[in-house]
Formats: C-alpha cells, sequence, structure tokens
C-alpha cells in the first residue's frame, strides 16, 4: 500500500558501474654535497584524472518524479600539489 514501507531485500536495486583513474608524480632533487644532503621534492597528486562523472544515485520512488532518473554524480577532478625541502 501507499505510505507503507516494503519488504524488498537488501541490495536488490543494484547500481551502476564505478571505476576511477587516479595519478600521482614524485620528483626529487638533490642539493649539495654528501656531506650536507639536502632534498627538494616535488609531488603531484590528481583524484579522478579523466574527470569522468560517475552517477551515485537513481530514483527508485515507483510513481515519483525522479524514477529513474540520476539524482547524484561524483567530485569533479581534483589537483593538489606539495612542495618540501628536507635539510
Amino acid at each position: 500500500p501507499a505510505d507503507a514501507f516494503g519488504d524488498a531485500g537488501r541490495n536488490t536495486i543494484p547500481g551502476l558501474g564505478h571505476a576511477t583513474f587516479n595519478l600521482s608524480f614524485r620528483r626529487m632533487f638533490r642539493i649539495g654535497n654528501e656531506a650536507a644532503q639536502r632534498t627538494l621534492s616535488f609531488q603531484l597528486n590528481t583524484m579522478n584524472a579523466l574527470n569522468h562523472p560517475t552517477i551515485t544515485g537513481i530514483g527508485t520512488t515507483v510513481n515519483g518524479n525522479n524514477y529513474g532518473i540520476a539524482t547524484g554524480a561524483s567530485q569533479m577532478r581534483t589537483v593538489s600539489m606539495a612542495l618540501r625541502f628536507t635539510f
């Protein structure tokens, strides 16, 4: 009946497939001689490097306005950089 909970089992409505591609790049530079070893390192991290959207939710209420329509998407590409000097 309307406005009542059903008896469907858990995970009976499968979602869409999910795949992401993360990328990391690191480069180290040695500065000085062997006695005073100093390093400068640069690191670049990218999450969702290809910037493909992933659907995270689908409307599952029968006869609802959003039934079968995507209701959410994953984050867009994020990039972070770090520069570290070790002495």
